[in-house]
């Protein structure tokens, strides 16, 4: 939706209408979707089966600093960087060096709130560049990011991929789980690995998720 309140209200009529799940709310911060919220709680007054979720998309350094209080916020499903927009806000170029610190500092204030965190290390702006933002997609997998936007299609499949679990992930997930099933104590070992709770619970996400 828009950045300014006035055509977000607009933005955010259509995209009910049209049975939208949630909403990305540009140039975010802890004021504008608490406005929102309330907005949207007038709009869905008494109707079933309604609640639209939020995605902050912090575009400044004050966003990133209050991006716990923002995680905090209703209908909060996940936060997510504007890279051009914040690498301008600081007088930066958005490259991976420069984003990679706020981008960490926003996927730890989602995750300590129990949302989804969404990004690369890099601006999605270079579209064109498949390798590198197959590359990134890796990357902010492995830092824990649940996934991640895009300005084009043709990238939509990539991202897909990069962020579902890989065949050779869900087989040895499976086989923890297996093993886990059939022992009582507190850690096992597999494939020469130490296997104990955190281990479960990370392949049991894999398979969950």
């Amino acid at each position: 939706i828009n950045g300014d309140m006035e055509t977000a209200r607009l933005d955010i009529e259509a995209a009910r209408g049209g049975g939208a799940f949630g909403l990305y709310v540009a140039k975010a911060n802890a004021e504008k979707l608490q406005e929102i919220d309330e907005f949207l709680n007038v709009l869905e007054k008494g109707r079933a089966g309604e609640g639209i979720k939020l995605v902050a998309l912090i575009e400044d350094p004050a966003g990133v600093l209050d991006a716990r209080q923002m995680a905090r916020q209703n209908r909060m499903l996940a936060l997510s960087l504007g890279s051009e927009d914040f690498a301008t806000s600081i007088n930066a170029r958005p490259d991976p060096d420069v984003l990679r610190l706020p981008k960490q500092m926003l996927h730890y204030a989602a995750k300590a709130q129990g949302l989804l965190s969404f990004g690369l290390f890099r601006t999605v702006a270079g579209y064109t560049d498949l390798a590198a933002i197959t590359e990134a997609a890796c990357e902010a997998k492995r830092h824990g990011f649940d996934g991640a936007s895009c300005v084009h299609p043709g990238v939509v499949e990539i991202l897909n991929q990069a962020f579902m679990p890989s065949p050779e992930e869900t087989a040895w997930a499976q086989r923890v789980l297996d093993k886990a099933a059939t022992t009582e104590a507190g850690a096992f070992s597999l494939d020469g690995q130490m296997i104990d709770e955190p281990v479960v619970k990370r392949a049991r996400r894999i398979l969950l998720d």
